[in-house]
């Protein structure tokens, strides 16, 4: 059983092996089933995954930035105030984690496709 941390507004919890649900976990499960039956050209798709997980990274990057000057011009006090701080942060660590996941699995498919 994995040990991913759960969400707190979701208050998400394991159910069997599976884990704690979130998009990792249910990423990994399904492309690990799908695996077997995909074709060359499938995985060649896949592997062409790292493009869109260099853009996404970059747009968090950019947008980490922004909320960074926002932060240091903050004049109305956001930062106070728990709750939104740490939706923020467990949104961009989400959004981080997915770009991971999107890197792996484009790296799997890139190694089957070598053999």
């Amino acid at each position: 059983m994995t040990t991913k941390p759960t969400t707190p507004e979701k208050g998400n919890t394991s159910s069997s092996d599976l884990g704690v649900f979130d998009t990792h976990a249910l990423m990994s499960l399904l492309f690990t089933k799908a695996r077997p039956h995909l074709n060359r050209e499938e995985l060649a798709w896949i592997a062409g995954g790292t493009d869109v997980a260099v853009f996404h990274a970059r747009n968090l990057a950019n947008t980490m930035t922004t909320i960074g000057c926002m932060t240091n011009q903050d004049e109305g006090n956001w930062m106070e105030d728990s709750e939104s701080v740490s939706k923020l942060l467990f949104g961009l660590a989400h959004q981080t984690h997915v770009i991971a996941e999107l890197v792996e699995m484009a790296e799997s498919a890139r190694c089957w496709l070598r053999g």
